[in-house]
């Protein structure tokens, strides 16, 4: 599996590494502010629990000369208003290369596309 950044706050380490580790395996664990200072060429899962907008805005604003893949997971119900603020955003900061999900089943496909596509353009195999 290509390498994958899964970026949380770090009051939601535990949630974020238990779910990194059972749908991803070897993810790399990071905070918004480490991602800031470094960004990663691989793709980042942004794992959310309640609108953190400040957090997610600067995240993309430094990413976007950048070019990983983006998927934004939030894990917990999302009230209409929350999920419509949150769309707003990825669109007016950075519409390509982000996505916006409230699954963890369609954040695990993100990604598993991702490494199969990253593979592919690599002259690699992808695992099924």
């Amino acid at each position: 599996m290509a390498s994958v950044v899964v970026c949380a706050d770090p009051s939601n380490w535990q949630r974020a590494g238990r779910f990194a580790s059972r749908i991803l395996g070897d993810a790399e664990l990071r905070s918004f502010e480490d991602l800031r200072r470094r960004v990663p060429v691989q793709f980042i899962l942004v794992y959310l629990t309640h609108p953190d907008y400040g957090h997610v805005r600067s995240l993309l604003e430094v990413l976007k000369p950048a070019s990983p893949d983006v998927v934004i997971y939030y894990a917990s119900r999302a009230a209409p208003q929350d999920a419509a603020q949150l769309g707003r955003l990825v669109g007016e900061t950075r519409p390509h290369h982000t996505s916006l999900v409230f699954e963890a089943k369609a954040a695990a496909a993100s990604v598993l596309q991702h490494s199969r596509s990253s593979g592919q353009k690599n002259g690699t195999a992808a695992s099924p």
